[in-house]
């Protein structure tokens, strides 16, 4: 059986025929025809730097050099002390990220920049434990409206395209059956989903339950919600909350109210455990509660649903359902990696016990 070594032999007199390539270009076309041919297949160790500078006749750097060249091209990796690897998928999937918004970090808020940040962390890190690169475009709905044909060029060249939100539904329905889409989704029980289409979201059923779990052992056998700024989205997170809490035997009531009205509702709160329901407006809920001499923690007790920046700050710290926008990324980059569609990956949210204040007895 011809080893390594011996195929490199056997192939190094064609290396002086291009004079147009270096000696480490020429080592590392060499290499990579082995490469995909088979004649070095997946998982397989490349032989020795000094062994292949000795039987190409190059000095070192040179090989080094060519082995830098493959490692680019995610065709190898290098493990320190182990060697040269080939990569097990020497067909890499290029993989882009489209995002809504005008620039990076400019969201419509805080929140909601920070959790796109906190997804886009987790998947190049995903992206960086297996050398593959992460493309990322800026793409808005103003862009679709003016020329959709120009959107989809953008992308034509991308094996799977990773939607950060659940906005661009118009490109999405043009590339439907055409590329692998995977999108993070605020997905609630029940919802629907678009067909071949991976969706990433967190487990909101697990975070509802883990609701009610908390107010039970905090206490209380009810639940107040707290609702500024009522839409659709809020609308239907507090349905299926209150079906999870029902459920755990706990009561549900509910308060849908305008930031400007915070104050006077603040006394209703009193020795109650209180689930706040728009987490971006964390810190003016603390201001109403201090201009009216409320404290979240000694008059009642608070928690919240959030990716847990919108708290910084915030003294004390109420506990809060943290959502795992970081392993929703490193998710994302899973199915894209395996070019996956159609299913969905719910990722369980964590409780973070913060408040640590007594309540008045």
């Amino acid at each position: 059986m011809q080893t390594g070594l011996d195929w490199i032999g056997s192939v190094k007199g064609d290396m002086k025929k291009s004079n147009d390539m270096s000696m480490s270009e020429q080592v590392a076309n060499m290499l990579r025809s082995g490469i995909r041919s088979g004649d070095f297949p997946p998982g397989s160790r490349l032989p020795g730097e000094r062994n292949i500078s000795r039987i190409c006749h190059v000095c070192r750097a040179t090989v080094v050099a060519a082995l830098d060249i493959l490692v680019k091209e995610n065709l190898i990796c290098k493990i320190p002390s182990r060697g040269n690897f080939v990569l097990d998928h020497t067909l890499l999937p290029k993989i882009l990220l489209v995002y809504p918004e005008n620039e990076l970090g400019k969201a419509s808020c805080h929140e909601n920049a920070a959790s796109f940040w906190e997804f886009y962390r987790g998947l190049l890190d995903g992206a960086a434990a297996c050398k593959i690169g992460i493309a990322a475009a800026c793409i808005t709905e103003n862009d679709l409206e003016k020329d959709l044909d120009e959107c989809l060029e953008r992308v034509s060249g991308f094996d799977v395209i990773i939607f950060a939100s659940e906005q661009l539904l118009k490109l999405r329905q043009a590339l439907y059956g055409k590329k692998v889409l995977i999108v993070r989704r605020s997905l609630l029980p029940d919802q629907e989903r678009e067909p071949g289409v991976s969706v990433v979201s967190p487990d909101y059923g697990e975070a509802f339950r883990l609701i009610a779990e908390k107010t039970l052992e905090s206490g209380y056998d009810s639940l107040f919600v707290l609702t500024l700024r009522n839409n659709s989205w809020f609308t239907e997170r507090s349905k299926h909350l209150r079906n999870a809490v029902e459920k755990a035997g706990v009561s549900f009531e509910e308060r849908v109210c305008r930031l400007e009205q915070l104050t006077q509702i603040l006394p209703e709160l009193r020795d109650k455990f209180v689930f706040f329901n728009n987490t971006v407006d964390f810190g003016s809920f603390y201001y109403a509660c201090m201009r009216s001499g409320f404290q979240p923690g000694w008059d009642f007790l608070l928690t919240g649903l959030c990716s847990g920046s919108t708290i910084i700050n915030l003294i004390p710290e109420p506990s809060y359902i943290k959502i795992p926008h970081y392993e929703l990324g490193q998710e994302a980059f899973r199915l894209a990696l395996k070019k996956s569609s159609d299913q969905i990956v719910q990722v369980p949210p964590v409780f973070i016990e913060n408040m640590t204040t007594e309540r008045k007895k």
